[in-house]
């Protein structure tokens, strides 16, 4: 149960994804599942991030949730928003662990802070470990 926004104004309930390995030309599939408690009052986009052992990006996908369909400033609160986001790997990605992480972002590209358990934990959240094989 992540939160997002100062103060945190939209939770990452859950998430389903199709796969935890992969081979370069494979395609992960990810919903992410969002929720607010009180109204936002700005568009945002999502980012999915895959990230490589060597820390660098290895694949991505950003856009408004639904691809668009749910602007975050139409969102009613309790209401929960299904998110899906599909992820290419790169032929020539190096085999490894990857880490696939998310956060919110502003149209400005300003990321909006991350809270877990009421704690700061930076602006983007690991939801899970990846194997490119």
């Amino acid at each position: 149960n992540a939160a997002f926004g100062t103060p945190p104004a939209i939770r990452l309930t859950g998430y389903a994804l199709n796969t935890s390995e992969a081979s370069p030309g494979d395609a992960l599939g990810l919903t992410l599942f969002w929720s607010t408690d009180t109204p936002v009052d700005a568009r945002l986009k999502v980012f999915v991030h895959l990230i490589g052992p060597d820390g660098k990006l290895v694949a991505q996908h950003d856009s408004e949730p639904a691809n668009g369909l749910r602007p975050t400033d139409g969102w009613s609160t309790g209401e929960t928003i299904a998110d899906n986001h599909g992820l290419l790997i790169p032929p020539g990605a190096v085999p490894g662990t990857c880490r696939l992480v998310v956060g919110l972002y502003q149209f400005d590209g300003t990321r909006l802070p991350l809270m877990l358990a009421g704690t700061p934990a930076g602006d983007a959240l690991t939801v899970q470990e990846i194997r490119i094989r």
